[in-house]
C-alpha cells in the first residue's frame, strides 16, 4: 500500500522484523472527515501472532531492563 507516494507496512513488527499475521480478517482505518475515504488497511493479530509478540518482548526485557 502506498501512502502520499510511500511504501507503507501494513503487517506486524515484531523482534525488529516485518511479518504478516497469519488472520484474513483486516481493519480499517478511516478518515474520521470522510468515513469514505480508507486511509489503511490492517490485518488483524491471531492468538499466535500475539504470542509471537509476547515471547519476542519477554526474550527482551532481560536486556532491556538493564538500559539507563
Amino acid at each position: 500500500m502506498l501512502v502520499c507516494g510511500w511504501p507503507m507496512h501494513t503487517g506486524s513488527y515484531v523482534n525488529g522484523t516485518w511479518y504478516h499475521p497469519a488472520s484474513t480478517e483486516v481493519a480499517h482505518n478511516v478518515n474520521p472527515a470522510d468515513t469514505a475515504d480508507v486511509i489503511a488497511a490492517f490485518p488483524l493479530a491471531t492468538a499466535a501472532d500475539v504470542g509471537r509478540a509476547i515471547e519476542a518482548a519477554t526474550a527482551a526485557w532481560t536486556a532491556w531492563r538493564k538500559t539507563p
